[in-house]
């Protein structure tokens, strides 16, 4: 999904069972960002640094009960996106 400009981010398979990629590619090279994946009470479930202006992450799921979850990057402490996920185990 397009972001800002040229940000980019996408989540796959969505549903997914025990694993998400999280593909993403920032316009700016100085990337200073994270992903954070929320509960719906707002808890934060994973949390990852982004160090590369682009990259594919692989998160583990398993662990995490069934449910919707969001999804957010930021970039320079502010919100760029954010995105459900639906975990199905």
């Amino acid at each position: 999904m397009k972001t800002k400009d040229e940000d980019r981010f996408t989540i796959y398979p969505n549903p997914t069972g025990n694993w998400v990629k999280i593909d993403y590619r920032f316009k700016d090279n100085n990337v200073n960002a994270r992903l954070e994946i929320h509960d719906l009470m707002g808890k934060i479930i994973h949390q990852q640094d982004l160090r590369n202006d682009k990259d594919v992450k692989n998160i583990d799921l398993s662990n995490i009960a069934n449910g919707i979850y969001a999804v957010e990057i930021f970039n320079n402490n502010q919100l760029i996106k954010t995105q459900k996920l639906n975990v199905q185990h």
